[in-house]
This record gives C-alpha cells, structure tokens and sequence, in this order.
C-alpha cells in the first residue's frame, strides 16, 4: 500500500501515457551533437539560454538601435521614489492576501509557504529588513539569483529550441516586490 496514493495514481497516469521519462533518460541534441550526461545538458541549456537575448539583439536591425528610442527621466525632486515604511500587520496582511501559496523555492529552498506559514512568528524581523532595505537603497545580493529550469514547449523534445526558460526566484524576493509595489 502506497503512503501517498494520490502521487501513486499520477505516476502511473505519467507511466501509461509515456510522460515518466527518468532523468537517466533524457537526450538533447545541440549544435549537431547528442548530450546525454546530465552535467553537459546543465551547461548546453546554461549556454542556450544566456545566449539568447544576445542572439536576439544582434537579429535586430542597426537603425532601431540607435538613441532615439531611449527615455531620458528628469533629475528633479518630481520623479524620485519614495517609500514609506512598513508595520508588522501590514506586511502579514500583504503576504496573506497578495501572495499565492507556492511550493516552488528559489536557490534558497524556502517555499512562499512555509514563508506564509510562519508569518506570525517572523513579522518583526521581516518587517526590519524590507525597512532597512527600502531606506538604504540596498537590495540583497542572495536574493537577486534565481534557478533557470528548462520547460518543453512543443515538437521534437530533443532540440533545445524547443524549450522556454522559466525562472524560481526566492520566496523572499517575491515578498520584497509585492511590499515594494504594494499600492499599484
């Protein structure tokens, strides 16, 4: 008997209609070569996909590249930022009802769950770094990275052209936005 019947069931759904494929047998063609070994798939999806806004950019003809197209802002005292800072409640209230309830976690494996979970007992603190974070101007450097994981799109899975980067940002960075745009 299976402790997690409900997981038991998709397996076999995955298994029957060809979906279970094990990591072990996964096969990527780039550039003309196959990848198997999963450390060299990593780094031909790394290079894939860090290469790609370049890629894009150098596709695009010279004459839109030029300044024309560029938005100066006005130094003036009218288009600075200014934020104003937080209290414990509000931010529980923001995090409870601005929030989804993910189970993904960024390279910080803390899910926004578990975050939301224990919200009441770290309120305080977490209310002193958004704060110290919005009157210093400083934003995290641990936070500012994120995972890259490959998502098949369509046709041949073989071919990374056929998979989309999506990005897993730490729990705590989503939180810091949504307390930086709280009003929008």
């Amino acid at each position: 008997m299976s402790k997690d019947p409900s997981k038991t069931a998709w397996r076999v759904i995955a298994q029957a209609s060809g979906r279970d494929k094990k990591v072990n047998d996964i096969e990527i063609e780039r550039n003309g070569i196959q990848l198997r070994q999963p450390k060299l798939i990593d780094n031909a999806f790394n290079n894939f996909f860090k290469d790609a806004p370049e890629n894009v950019i150098n596709q695009i003809p010279s004459k839109q590249n030029d300044n024309k197209n560029r938005i100066n802002f006005p130094s003036s005292k009218e288009s600075s930022l200014y934020l104003t800072p937080f209290h414990s409640q509000e931010l529980v209230n923001l995090l409870l009802t601005k929030m989804k309830n993910k189970s993904s976690a960024g390279l910080d494996d803390i899910p926004l769950c578990i975050i939301k979970h224990s919200i009441t007992t770290i309120a305080n603190q977490l209310t002193y770094l958004v704060t110290l974070s919005f009157s210093s101007g400083k934003f995290p450097n641990l936070l500012k990275t994120s995972k890259v994981i490959p998502i098949f799109k369509k046709n041949n899975p073989q071919l990374m052209e056929n998979y989309r980067p999506i990005t897993i940002t730490s729990g705590f960075l989503k939180f810091l936005n949504t307390a930086l745009f709280r009003d929008s």
